[in-house]
């Protein structure tokens, strides 16, 4: 029994609370379109767009962001949550690049883990 508030794309059953998870490292920024149980429909990578020397940039995830919005609104989907997670360059651009390819964007939540002081330093180096 299909209930109301649900679509139909394929094989995939498509609840309403939807979210788009954005990790973003200092060498590559991933995209992954997941459901309310956190199961992954759709995801793409920086790597897979540009060259690898360059999938670290700015540019690289605007233009993935822009691809995978495509990707998103393929599954009848136009306004998503963003749960953002990493403090590479990408980060923000992957933001724009999502508004830009015409997704609206209810709520971005920010996942990054953060040291309580951390490891401890390595020792300093002496001449």
């Amino acid at each position: 029994m299909q209930h109301k508030n649900t679509l139909r794309n394929s094989e995939n059953l498509i609840t309403k609370t939807h979210g788009i998870s954005i990790r973003s490292s200092f060498s590559n920024t991933f995209f992954a379109f997941v459901d309310s149980n956190n199961n992954v429909i759709a995801r793409l990578s920086a790597g897979c767009m540009v060259e690898r020397s360059r999938r670290s940039s700015y540019f690289a995830a605007i233009v993935t962001g822009m691809e995978f919005a495509k990707k998103v609104q393929s599954y009848g989907i136009n306004s998503v949550s963003i749960h953002l997670k990493g403090v590479g360059p990408g980060r923000d651009a992957a933001i724009r690049g999502l508004k830009v390819g015409g997704l609206k964007v209810k709520k971005i939540t920010d996942t990054t883990h953060s040291p309580h002081n951390g490891c401890r330093a390595p020792k300093k180096r002496r001449i």
